[in-house]
């Protein structure tokens, strides 16, 4: 009879300290990453949206008095361009100043500042890894290796008649924006009409203005949280269900406000607020997961983007003012 073979604490095997060496490497490499490149890319995007949707606040500002609008040239006005709430209330303090209405400050003040950090920006993004001049040798080798393993055996590193036709023979490449589609409605539709909706529940523009601040920052936590859970869970489909299932309990609330108090009301508006926007990156994230090599990525991504960004056309058009308050037309539709 063989002898029980018996293990000790020294038998067991320790990690080989090349492995915690190249995981403590990698780990600092990510995070000087994301040092030069989220801040500057975070700060841009922001611009970006403000550009977008400080015409929610201006209007409460005066806009329409000021430029005698009537009837749909507000929601043409706003098909045409496709602030935050805190800095637009600031800016309102501006009224008068300088014999500029305080909307008019809106937007001079964010153009400059989109202006100045677009100037900025061109010496500060990257393009490429083989280009960063933040890295040395060994992180730029590093972390291309993992770029290569992200992409697994799926490889699209040129651009010819060949990979475009593959490119564009892909179902996934439709359905991507598709679905972006539908959900940037809901957030066009809240940056919009937000401050307005606020101000018909009985507050004051610059009450309505302040009131706005909450609802973006719940969605901003909750966008966040759920981000981190998509991508620790490796899952996608469950969160992008969810947001669009918390959006539409804000909407049928709202189509049945005239019932509800206003706290209600503003509650439906969290929910829409925070349903459409944690959707939004998580798809984002979907459709990349499932695209192979750096050119379907971009091709992909600019697509999703662009024709989903067309959503704000439908939104800017939906919600009039003759319906309002209950703007039964938007809300059944979004």
């Amino acid at each position: 009879m063989e002898k029980a073979t018996q293990e000790t604490i020294e038998d067991v095997k320790s990690p080989d300290p090349r492995t915690l060496l190249d995981a403590k490497f990698e780990k600092h490499l990510l995070w000087k990453c994301d040092l030069h490149v989220v801040p500057i890319l975070t700060l841009l995007f922001m611009l970006a949206f403000l550009d977008r949707i400080n015409i929610g606040n201006a209007r409460l500002m005066g806009l329409e008095d000021d430029l005698k609008m009537s009837g749909h040239q507000y929601n043409i006005a706003l098909a045409s361009i496709l602030a935050g709430a805190l800095l637009a209330y600031a800016i309102n303090n501006m009224d008068g100043l300088a014999g500029y209405s305080g909307w008019r400050w809106i937007f001079i003040i964010e153009g400059l500042a989109t202006i100045v950090a677009a100037v900025i920006s061109k010496f500060i993004i990257v393009d490429w890894p083989e280009t960063a001049s933040f890295l040395t040798e060994d992180e730029r080798a590093l972390l291309l290796r993992r770029l290569s393993e992200d992409q697994g055996e799926a490889k699209m590193n040129r651009l010819d008649k060949r990979s475009v036709a593959w490119i564009f023979t892909d179902p996934k490449i439709y359905l991507g924006p598709i679905m972006y589609f539908g959900i940037v409605n809901t957030g066009y539709a809240v940056s919009f009409f937000t401050p307005t909706i606020l101000n018909q529940l009985g507050w004051t523009a610059v009450r309505a203005q302040v009131m706005s601040i909450p609802i973006y920052a719940i969605a901003m936590v909750v966008s966040l949280s759920m981000a981190f859970l998509s991508d620790r869970l490796k899952h996608r489909y469950g969160f992008t269900l969810a947001g669009c299932l918390i959006a539409t309990t804000g909407y049928v609330l709202l189509i049945c406000q005239t019932a509800i108090p206003v706290g209600a009301r503003y509650f439906a508006l969290v929910a829409i607020t925070s349903g459409g926007y944690l959707t939004q990156p998580i798809l984002m994230g979907w459709l990349s997961n499932n695209m192979g090599g750096h050119y379907k990525q971009s091709v992909a991504s600019a697509m999703q983007i662009g024709f989903g960004n067309c959503g704000g056309l439908v939104a800017s058009n939906i919600f009039y003012q003759k319906e309002a308050p209950g703007y039964h037309t938007g809300y059944r539709r979004e």
